[in-house]
């Protein structure tokens, strides 16, 4: 494989697939989730603060405060749904820097256990007899 004098690879020839890059088709699927979970997201947030707000706005004065208690109370208890939801978001951010340290030669480097001299050490074959 000839490289150009710059290291990088010759714009005819695709850039050699790492175990962390996903075929094209599945990066596209990947990326419209994502998008579509955003903006369900996005909306749901929304909503749920402009109720909120139309909910604790809308009561008689000595109810505000209950109210507004109440959905703190509310938010306490269910932080953890935020954990399920950054999972899904986290996962291509995530995959794209395992394939980036992999390009500079990191991730090679953790793969591969190395004799000494930097040469990987083959798998060794037993034979019993």
């Amino acid at each position: 494989m000839a490289t150009e004098p710059t290291g990088a690879l010759p714009p005819s020839q695709p850039a050699p697939r790492t175990p962390f890059s996903l075929h094209p088709r599945q990066d596209k699927v990947l990326a419209g989730f994502e998008t579509v979970l955003v903006i369900s997201l996005a909306f749901v947030i929304l909503s749920a603060t402009i109720f909120s707000l139309v909910w604790i706005g809308s009561g008689w004065p000595h109810l505000i405060a209950e109210r507004f208690a109440q959905l703190l109370a509310t938010l306490n208890k269910s932080w953890k749904i935020c954990l399920v939801i950054i999972i899904p978001l986290a996962f291509r951010p995530l995959r794209v820097f395992l394939e980036n340290l992999e390009s500079i030669g990191v991730a090679k480097r953790f793969s591969q256990p190395t004799s000494g001299e930097g040469k990987p050490i083959p798998p060794t074959t037993s034979t019993t007899g």
